[in-house]
């Protein structure tokens, strides 16, 4: 009986190594399989990242080419046939340089906070107006952090803003322009764009020969942002664009 027991705790034993010999061979292959599945999740998402780039690079190389090429291109055309004066020359250069900063400054700042980024473009409108004695404000009051803008949209609202400046600097006679960046009724964000001019009839304004380079193209590029825009003015009361910014369509960083 007893050689009997002793034989039936051997075997015992032994089953029991036998099994924690299986168990960790197990667990082994179980650590490598997700091993194996961790490296190729992450290979898969830099592939996917690296696609993403290259899309995003050649978007805006086509952007580049449309916009600033076909800009350059009608400028010196224009040139060609002595259908400009020097000063809408200059003008024409200097919208193909803001347009090549803006492109510049969309990359570097894409995918940043819209506080930051704007602030970015702030800088560079400020510096520029002190040239032309006009005073320029920016003021944001998001909460922090706050959403951005992937580089196609934020490029879209450097443009628009862009424009509204250069309609300001134009038209308006103003002394002062303000950007300001604000919440909105929680499902949005707000940029306005303001200045102390003379002002003008929004109702008015369309169908005119400027309205085609200037309202039209700002009205486009809130659409390409997949936002809209807000138009107040009236003779001597300045004007005002605010621009609606869906939170839907922005990013936010945990901060």
């Amino acid at each position: 009986m007893f050689g009997v027991l002793f034989e039936i705790a051997l075997q015992g034993s032994r089953l029991n190594q036998e099994a924690e010999e299986a168990r960790s061979d197990l667990e082994r292959q179980v650590l490598e399989q997700d091993a194996n599945l961790l490296r190729s999740s992450q290979l898969l998402r830099h592939q996917e990242r690296l696609i993403a780039i290259d899309v995003e690079r050649q978007r805006l190389l086509r952007d580049m080419h449309d916009g600033l090429g076909g800009m350059l291109t009608h400028l010196l055309l224009d040139v060609r046939g002595v259908r400009l004066t020097p000063r809408e020359i200059e003008q024409g250069l200097q919208a193909a340089v803001d347009d090549l900063r803006n492109m510049a400054s969309a990359i570097d700042a894409g995918n940043e906070p819209i506080d930051e980024a704007l602030a970015m473009f702030g800088e560079r409108m400020a510096s520029r107006m002190a040239r032309s004695g006009v005073a320029f404000d920016y003021r944001c009051t998001l909460p922090l952090p706050a959403p951005s803008l992937d580089v196609r949209r934020l490029l879209s609202l450097y443009r628009l803003l862009q424009e509204g400046v250069a309609n300001s600097l134009r038209h308006a006679s103003a002394t002062r322009i303000e950007l300001t960046v604000t919440p909105g009724d929680g499902e949005s964000v707000l940029v306005a764009l303001s200045d102390n001019g003379v002002g003008f009839r929004p109702e008015s304004a369309v169908g005119q020969p400027g309205e085609g380079r200037g309202l039209a193209n700002m009205r486009r590029r809130a659409d390409q942002i997949g936002g809209w825009i807000r138009i107040e003015s009236a003779p001597g009361e300045g004007a005002r664009l605010t621009m609606f910014i869906p939170k839907r369509i922005m990013s936010q960083r945990n901060g």
